[in-house]
C-alpha cells in the first residue's frame, strides 16, 4: 500500500502546478494522470471571458467583471514568476507577452467590443478597438467584425510548460504516474483509498483535476460539465502574412497562435475541418493543413467559470473546468488556492470559482 498525504488525479498545467505547490508546503504528492487531455500547442493568457466586457457587467455587474479580467491579469503574472524561478527548463515555454486579440464574427460581438475599449481603459485595462476597416489594413484577414487588442494577454508553449512542471515536481520529490487508470475511490481510515493501474494508494486527501478521472471516482463532480471535443491543427502560413496573434474568438470557441513564420497552429471546439475551413476563409494566406487533427476531452461548467476547492460532503478538492483557454486564465491561480486549502485548510478562492457553488455531493 502505497501512503501519501494528497493524491492528485490529473496532470496537465493545474495537476503539475497543484503537485508542485504542495510539496513546497511540505506535503506527500502522488499524481496520477490519463492521456485524454493534452494541453494545446497554442497557450494563451487570455484576460477575460468569452465574452465582451460589457457583457460581462450585464451578466455579473461592473465590480465582479473588473475583478474577473483582474484574476487573468494576476495569472499571467504568476506565469511569468513561475518561468522566472523555473529558469532554463522552461526555455521552450517562450512567452510572448505582447498582448492579445479577441476578434468578433458578427456585427453585435464587435459593437460589444468597441463599447467595452473605454470601460476596460476606465477599469485599468489597456488596450485598443479596431474596426473590421482597421483589422484588414493591418493585417492579412478577412470576415472579421471587430477586434479587440489587449495589452495583458500574450502566448506560449503549453506542452514545453508541462514538461518543465513535471520535472520541478520530480525534483522536489512528487511520484508522477503517467498513464494510470483509476477504477475506484473508498473513504478509509486515513481518508481515502484509490484502486488504480499503479496500484492502490491511500491518501489523507484526493484533488480532482481530470474531468475523466473524477467521472471514474466521483460521478457528481462531473454532472454538471458538459463534454465536447477539442482539435487543433497545423496549416501553413507565407511568412509575408501578418496576422492578430495570439488571437481567439470572443466565444472562445477557436484560438491561434502563430510560433513560426511558416506555421500557423489553431485550435477549437469545432470538427477539424471546419477549422481549417476557418483559417482558410479568415486568414487569406493559410493554406490546408500540414498536420492532422488531435482531438481531446474538453469539460466546461455551465455558467463558464471552473470549480476550485472543497467538495461539499465528500474528501475532495476539485480543480476542474480548466481546459483549453481556461488553463492561461486560471491554472497557476487554481494550483495556489488548492495547495493552500489542504496546506491550511484555509480555502482562499475567490467566492464565483468555489466549487461549493451550487454543487452538492452529498
Amino acid at each position: 500500500m502505497n501512503v501519501f498525504d494528497v493524491a492528485v488525479l490529473g496532470g496537465g498545467i493545474v495537476g503539475h502546478a497543484i503537485a508542485v505547490e504542495l510539496r513546497r508546503r511540505g506535503k506527500s504528492v502522488v499524481l496520477l494522470d490519463v492521456p485524454d487531455v493534452r494541453e494545446p500547442d497554442a497557450g494563451q493568457t487570455t484576460v477575460g471571458l468569452a465574452r465582451p466586457y460589457t457583457v460581462a457587467i450585464e451578466q455579473l455587474g461592473r465590480e465582479a467583471a473588473r475583478a474577473v479580467w483582474e484574476t487573468h491579469r494576476e495569472n499571467h503574472a504568476r506565469l511569468k514568476e513561475w518561468l522566472a524561478d523555473l529558469g532554463p527548463a522552461a526555455r521552450g515555454v517562450d512567452l510572448q507577452p505582447r498582448g492579445g486579440f479577441a476578434l468578433a464574427l458578427d456585427r453585435d460581438e464587435g459593437k460589444a467590443l468597441a463599447e467595452s475599449e473605454d470601460v476596460l481603459r476606465e477599469d485599468g485595462f489597456s488596450g485598443e478597438f479596431f474596426d473590421h476597416y482597421m483589422l484588414e489594413a493591418r493585417f492579412d484577414v478577412r470576415g472579421f467584425a471587430g477586434g479587440y487588442w489587449a495589452v495583458d494577454g500574450g502566448g506560449f508553449h503549453a506542452p514545453a510548460f508541462v514538461a518543465a512542471l513535471a520535472g520541478r515536481a520530480r525534483e522536489a520529490g512528487a511520484r508522477l504516474v503517467e498513464t494510470s487508470a483509476v477504477s475506484e475511490l473508498e473513504t478509509s481510515a486515513h481518508g481515502v483509498r484509490l484502486r488504480a493501474d499503479a496500484g492502490e494508494i491511500e491518501a489523507e486527501t484526493v484533488v480532482l483535476a481530470n474531468a475523466t478521472l473524477a467521472a471514474v471516482v466521483l460521478p457528481a463532480a462531473v454532472e454538471g460539465l458538459p463534454r465536447s471535443t477539442l482539435h487543433e491543427i497545423d496549416a501553413t502560413l507565407d511568412a509575408s502574412h501578418e496576422i492578430p496573434q495570439p488571437g481567439h474568438l470572443v466565444s472562445g470557441r477557436a484560438w491561434w497562435e502563430r510560433p513560426a513564420d511558416h506555421r500557423l497552429t489553431l485550435c477549437g471546439e469545432d470538427a477539424a475541418a471546419d477549422i481549417e475551413a476557418f483559417a482558410v476563409r479568415h486568414f487569406p494566406g493559410a493554406q490546408r493543413a500540414s498536420r492532422g487533427s488531435r482531438m481531446s476531452a474538453v469539460r466546461r461548467t455551465a455558467d463558464g467559470f471552473p470549480w476550485i476547492g472543497p467538495a461539499p460532503g465528500a474528501p475532495c478538492i476539485l480543480a476542474l473546468g480548466l481546459s483549453g483557454l481556461d488553463a492561461g486564465r486560471y491554472g497557476l491561480l487554481a494550483a495556489r488556492w488548492v495547495a493552500e486549502a489542504i496546506a491550511s485548510g484555509r480555502d482562499e478562492t475567490p467566492a464565483l470559482y468555489r466549487a461549493s457553488r451550487g454543487l452538492s455531493l452529498s
